[in-house]
């Protein structure tokens, strides 16, 4: 444990809170703090479990279901506001997510982008899967300029620096963005039907098919969360980062490792508690 105000490690026990919780002091800065303290939980007066089921569950259902499970569950009477006003401040706080691809001896990746509505205005949702429908990466913009593919591109680079085949659809701007990837990378562009592909005396028979299901499940997720559009573009980022949080949990309960775990590109064992906490602890 670190000190949250100097980020020192001389620490020592302080006896305990009126809540129960322990409390600390640090002998550097001679502050106390106790294990919440500049976390998204810190002087909530809703207890800590209550908060993490209900920010949880309404990553996948709207508020109103929410409420009813926490009435039938704990007993306790919450509002549809403090609901989703509790998943806004953990989002906001919550850092960019990213999926590390499944390992394979030839790395296909697919990209493309999906016309959405923030504010009455034209915007762009990004998305990079592989040939198993799984996002990995995501992001936002207002065009679909060469800028904003390079972006986006430049993203995904950070958790996969090489790969073995881009495939995207005729838009130009994939083209040379693909070039980030370095030579050695090749640019296939398919549609929905499969065509063969010779890569290194192989004959494979790819589409575009993987991103395009991934979009599908975009659509059915901003449907369900907000009704086809987004007020602010701010609201878009949230939605975009609550999905991503949906398929690492689900991929990681598939993995049978349990809810509380999950693989990001930040760090391999962050509980759903520890995203909540300020980024710092997870750079």
């Amino acid at each position: 444990m670190i000190c949250p105000h100097c980020k020192r490690k001389h620490i020592v026990f302080n006896g305990r809170l009126q809540d129960g919780k322990q409390r600390y002091k640090c002998i550097d800065c001679k502050k106390q703090f106790c294990e919440t303290t500049g976390s998204f939980f810190f002087r909530n007066r809703t207890p800590l479990q209550i908060l993490i089921v209900a920010i949880f569950f309404h990553l996948f259902v709207p508020a109103r279901i929410v409420r009813i499970f926490l009435y039938f569950l704990f007993r306790c009477s919450l509002s549809e506001a403090s609901i989703c006003s509790w998943s806004r401040k953990f989002l906001d706080r919550c850092p960019d997510i990213q999926q590390r691809g499944r390992p394979a001896t030839i790395i296909i990746r697919h990209t493309d982008e999906k016309k959405i509505v923030i504010a009455g205005k034209e915007a762009w949702c990004w998305s990079t899967a592989d040939p198993a429908t799984t996002v990995l990466t995501s992001s936002i913009s207002w065009s679909r300029s060469l800028a904003d593919a390079k972006n986006h591109l430049r993203k995904h680079k950070k958790i996969e620096s090489t790969i073995d085949i881009h495939v995207t659809d005729g838009l130009q701007s994939y083209i040379k963005a693909t070039h980030l990837f370095g030579r050695t990378t090749k640019h296939a562009v398919r549609g929905l039907q499969e065509q063969p592909f010779v890569y290194k005396k192989r004959i494979l028979f790819i589409s575009n098919l993987p991103v395009e299901r991934s979009n599908s499940r975009v659509d059915a997720y901003i449907k369900l969360k907000v009704r086809e559009h987004f007020s602010n573009f701010k609201q878009a980022e949230r939605t975009r980062k609550a999905f991503m949080l949906t398929q690492i949990i689900q991929r990681s309960a598939f993995r049978c490792k349990g809810l509380g775990a999950f693989s990001t590109a930040l760090d391999e064992q962050t509980t759903f508690a520890e995203l909540a906490a300020p980024p710092t602890i997870l750079h």
